[in-house]
């Protein structure tokens, strides 16, 4: 079982998109055009989903899969 309490602000996110990087955790995201890796603070919720509550603005363009990123193999259409 899994008990939360209280409430807690962020944006929730697939746990897909989470990579962990040189001991932290973050993101690829599309900044200024290009992308780049956000450090991101947060907790895994069930579901195979993650809050993020620090590091993203809500409609920041994310990466649904981290390693693509990591791999430099991504396309934008």
């Amino acid at each position: 079982f899994e008990f939360y309490q209280g409430e807690q602000m962020g944006i929730v996110l697939p746990e897909s998109a989470i990579l962990q990087k040189e001991g932290k955790l973050g993101v690829f995201a599309f900044v200024s055009g290009k992308l780049e890796y956000l450090p991101v603070l947060g907790q895994p919720l069930p579901g195979s989903r993650f809050l993020v509550t620090s590091g993203l603005r809500a409609g920041d363009l994310v990466l649904s899969r981290a390693e693509a990123g990591a791999e430099r193999k991504v396309l934008l259409w």
